[in-house]
């Protein structure tokens, strides 16, 4: 790639990236010199007991029978894959194909 090809893309990239807002969502932001923050201790939470709760016993004349699966054919699963999945195997096809292309001249 010669520079004239480089120095657009390198702009490009420099430009979009300047360009994003910060990802508060994951990060909390930082605070601004000389502002002051407040930490809240987190509120103290009463332990949940659960009681014990007494094995079942089954008397020895009865037996235990399995459910009985009525269903003939569960079928197959059905799902479909992540928007970022469909991405990610489109961008690697496409630099593929041109690797391919560049290697056949």
């Amino acid at each position: 790639m010669g520079w004239k090809q480089a120095i657009p893309v390198a702009a490009f990239g420099l430009a979009f990236t300047a360009s994003m807002p910060t990802a508060v969502a994951f990060f909390p932001p930082v605070p601004q010199p000389g502002e002051v923050v407040t930490v809240v201790p987190p509120v103290p939470v009463d332990p949940i007991v659960v009681p014990p709760v007494p094995p079942v016993i089954h008397p020895p004349t009865q037996p235990i029978e399995k459910p009985v699966c009525t269903c003939d054919n569960p079928g197959t699963p059905q799902s479909v894959p992540e928007p970022a999945t469909l991405i990610a195997t489109a961008t690697g096809l496409a630099s593929l194909a041109g690797w391919k292309l560049r290697k056949r001249k």
